[in-house]
C-alpha cells in the first residue's frame, strides 16, 4: 500500500496533455552504427545514423562545475557534418547526482537513477541546447542489468519524467531503453530471494518491460498519455545466426528457443498486450553484432567469435529481415554495435566476459580496412537508400 501511494503521489504531477501534441517524429533512418574508431569517417560505411551518449557524468562531474556540452556538441557537429542522424542515449549520472550508490565498478555513472530535481535540471537544458538538432532519444541503457538500483517503479518513473520534459520542448521520438535480452537464460534477479546471476543484478528484458509497464499502469498513466514512443533491445546472439535459436525468458519466467525473430515480436508483443491504447511501438536495435577476426569460430573469453565469412553472412541476414520480410515492419533501426576493431590480438581480448565482443565487433580492422561484413553493410546499405531515399 505505501509503495502504491508514493507511485501516485510521484507520477500526479506528470499527467501533462501529451497526446494532445503532434504525432512523433519519423523513424531514424534503418542502418545505424555506433562510433568506436574512425568517427571522421562514418558516412564511408554507408550508415545513415548514429548512436551517441549524452553523458551527464562527463559533462558535469560536481555539482560545483558548470555544465559542460561541448564535448557532445563537437561529436554531434562531426556526424551531423557527414549527414548522419543522431540518436542520442541519456545516460551516466554523476556520483553527487544519484540516488542510491552506484554499482562497485561503474565508473561512467550507468547504474544509478538520478536524484529528481538536479535531473530534470540537466533534462531540460540538454533537451532546450539541442531540440532543433536532435529527433531522436533513448531513455538510458540496459537498466536491466542493474536492477537493484533501476528498478522497475524507479525506471518507470525516470521514463515517464524524461519523456514529458523532452515533448515539452520538442517533437522528437522518444525510446525506452535497450534492454539486454538475455544474458543468462534460466537464472536471473529474483525480487523473493534477492539473489541471480551476475550478483543479483540482472533480470531479463521481457520480464523487466511487463514490471515497467505495471507500475504505469498502476497509476492509468498509459490510459491518459504516453511514457515512449518505441521500445529498443540489444538482441545479442553470441554466436548464434539471426535464424538460429536461442533461449530466452518469457515474461511467465519459461524458456523458449527463438530466432531474432520471434524474438523481437514477443518484445513489441510485451508492450502491444501491457498498452491499455493496444498501441504496437516500432522496435530499435540500438546494439547487436558479432565479434570476427579470422576464419575460425572461437569461444575464447566468454562471449566468442564468428569467422568472417560467417560476420557477414549474419549481418546479411540481419538486415535482410529489416528490409524485405513485410511482418518485421515494425523494426526501424539496427545499430551495429561498433563501426572499427579495437584490437585484431585474439590474446589481447581474452580474460574479461565479453570482451571478444566488444573488441572485435567491428565493421573494419583497427587500420582501417574493411572486413568482409563492412562491404556487406555498405552494399545494403546503398540498396536501402535507393529504395527510401531522405526527404528533399
Amino acid at each position: 500500500m505505501h509503495r502504491r501511494r508514493w507511485l501516485q503521489a510521484g507520477f500526479a504531477f506528470l499527467f501533462l496533455s501529451v497526446s494532445a501534441l503532434p504525432a512523433a517524429a519519423e523513424a531514424p533512418p534503418l542502418f545505424s552504427v555506433a562510433a568506436t574508431g574512425d568517427h571522421a569517417n562514418l558516412y564511408t560505411l554507408g550508415a545513415k545514423t548514429v548512436r551517441m551518449y549524452a553523458n551527464w557524468k562527463e559533462a558535469q562531474p560536481t555539482a560545483d562545475s558548470k555544465l559542460d556540452l561541448s564535448s557532445f556538441d563537437y561529436y554531434l557537429h562531426l556526424y551531423q557534418s557527414q549527414g548522419l542522424t543522431p540518436v542520442v542515449v541519456i545516460a551516466g549520472v554523476p556520483d553527487w547526482a544519484c540516488a542510491v550508490p552506484p554499482l562497485p565498478g561503474d565508473t561512467a555513472g550507468m547504474t544509478c537513477p538520478p536524484q529528481e530535481k538536479p535531473y530534470t535540471h540537466f533534462l531540460q537544458s540538454l533537451v532546450a541546447t539541442y531540440r532543433y538538432k536532435v529527433r531522436f532519444w533513448e531513455v538510458g541503457n540496459e537498466p536491466n542489468t542493474a536492477v537493484r538500483n533501476w528498478t522497475p517503479a524507479y525506471y518507470a518513473r525516470h521514463l515517464v519524467i524524461t519523456y514529458q520534459a523532452i515533448k515539452a520542448m520538442s517533437n522528437a521520438t522518444v525510446s525506452f531503453a535497450g534492454l539486454t535480452q538475455d544474458l543468462t537464460a534460466g537464472k536471473f534477479f529474483d525480487e523473493e530471494r534477492k539473489e541471480g546471476d551476475f550478483g543479483g543484478q540482472y533480470m531479463p528484458a521481457l520480464i523487466y518491460a511487463k514490471k515497467v509497464m505495471d507500475v504505469l499502469n498502476s497509476t492509468d498513466f498509459l490510459t491518459n498519455g504516453r511514457a515512449y514512443d518505441a521500445v529498443a533491445i540489444h538482441p545479442y546472439r553470441t554466436m548464434t545466426s539471426p535464424s538460429g535459436t536461442v533461449a530466452i525468458v518469457m515474461t511467465d519466467g519459461s524458456l523458449a528457443n527463438v530466432t531474432l525473430k520471434q524474438q523481437l515480436q514477443a518484445l513489441q508483443r510485451v508492450f502491444y498486450e501491457n498498452d491499455p491504447q493496444r498501441r504496437p511501438p516500432e522496435v530499435w536495435i540500438t546494439e547487436i553484432g558479432w565479434g570476427a577476426i579470422d576464419d575460425k569460430d572461437d569461444m575464447t573469453g566468454g562471449m566468442g567469435t564468428v569467422s568472417l565469412r560467417k560476420q557477414r553472412l549474419y549481418l546479411t541476414e540481419l538486415y535482410r529481415l529489416a528490409m524485405d520480410d513485410t511482418s518485421m515492419q515494425f523494426v526501424k533501426m539496427i545499430s551495429w554495435t561498433m563501426d572499427q576493431d579495437t584490437d585484431v590480438s585474439r590474446e589481447a581480448q581474452t580474460g574479461a566476459r565479453g570482451s571478444l565482443l566488444r573488441g572485435l565487433m567491428g565493421l573494419r580492422l583497427p587500420d582501417g580496412t574493411l572486413k568482409p561484413a563492412g562491404e556487406a553493410y555498405w552494399h545494403l546499405s546503398q540498396e536501402w537508400l535507393q529504395k527510401n531515399p531522405p526527404p528533399q
